[in-house]
């Protein structure tokens, strides 16, 4: 691969409380190797001919997130990865640029009930705020977090730190057509055999008994 590191990152809501919050945090990731991506892109290209893009968004709350800018440089045909830690930005983002988003914010609903749902959707979670979601073309993956907010407990929620493992594959090759019935004759014998009137099967390139001779 021809880049030198491969971590990235999104700031969150906390992280844009107030200019000097932001400055430090993205200082703290820099420091640690990561490249912070406010709507902005990178593209990530292997050695040979493959590549994916990453587009890193602001968040919704408290941020700017400006998919036009962000999307600028992505060609339909690549292979797109979205980060934004605001789920339902998945809504503004364009469905023939983006195969996947990874998003967080709402720690699952931090408080679950199954069956009933959360009780406290935050901003901009509101739609989609736990696990996996097709939205139109875009796969959506939620992810529950680490941390909590208001209340120091989870419930059905558990923390979690999602680890993606992306493989390119081949496609598959094209296969002859197969006829409907393979087993259904078409009018010819079976190979080596003759079917004589009587309905026995003779051997071929071995006469029948003949009483005359």
């Amino acid at each position: 691969w021809n880049r030198k590191g491969f971590e990235f990152a999104v700031l969150g809501n906390h992280d844009l409380e107030s200019q000097s919050s932001g400055e430090m945090v993205s200082h703290l990731l820099f420091e640690a190797g990561f490249e912070v991506l406010n709507n902005q892109s990178v593209k990530i290209r292997n050695r040979g001919t493959q590549s994916i893009s990453l587009v890193g968004l602001e968040s919704e709350m408290l941020g700017n997130p400006d998919p036009e800018a962000a999307y600028q440089n992505i060609s339909p045909d690549s292979f797109t990865i979205a980060l934004c830690h605001t789920p339902d930005t998945v809504l503004r983002l364009p469905q023939d640029q983006t195969d996947l988003m990874l998003a967080g914010h709402s720690h699952g609903g931090q408080i679950y009930i199954p069956l009933l749902g959360t009780f406290y959707r935050a901003n901009y979670a509101e739609i989609y705020y736990r696990g996996k979601h097709q939205v139109d073309d875009i796969l959506l993956d939620v992810s529950n977090g680490t941390g909590t907010t208001r209340m120091d407990v989870r419930l059905f929620s558990p923390a979690e730190i999602v680890v993606y493992r992306l493989e390119h594959t081949e496609p598959a090759p094209e296969t002859d057509s197969v006829p409907d019935n393979p087993d259904q004759s078409d009018g010819s014998n079976e190979a080596g055999t003759d079917e004589n009137p009587d309905g026995s099967d003779v051997p071929q390139d071995q006469p029948a008994d003949n009483p005359e001779e």
